[in-house]
């Protein structure tokens, strides 16, 4: 019952629990929350490459977390990850343009950077 669900015998409307999945499977907010979790690890990526190439973190919590790769991952994949299983897709979609600016401004570091 737990993994499954139940009906409220109050008002026959079935509840679900926090493992449902199947609101992660509608195709839009299938697709906002990958592209969530993709620009995530795109960040992560530029990020470490151009703090390895030289440049420094402007972010100063991410800042003290490039040392450790385990905090970073955990921070940058494993919180977004539980953030996309809580939120509906459509309200990642500030974050997603906030990402891909992020992303564009990262690339513009690195190649001044060569």
């Amino acid at each position: 019952m737990f993994l499954t669900g139940f009906h409220s015998k109050k008002t026959g409307a079935r509840l679900t629990n926090f493992f449902d999945v199947s609101p992660l499977l509608s195709q839009q907010g299938f697709y906002l929350k990958l592209s969530y979790l993709l620009l995530q690890a795109v960040d992560m990526v530029l990020t470490m490459h151009a703090v390895n190439s030289g440049a420094m973190e402007l972010n100063p919590v991410m800042r003290s977390l490039i040392s450790s790769p385990f905090q970073m991952v955990t921070v940058k994949l494993v919180v977004p990850l539980i953030i996309v299983l809580l939120v509906p897709g459509k309200w990642l979609l500030p974050a997603i343009l906030f990402l891909v600016c992020v992303a564009a401004w990262n690339l513009k570091e690195l190649f001044m950077l060569f």
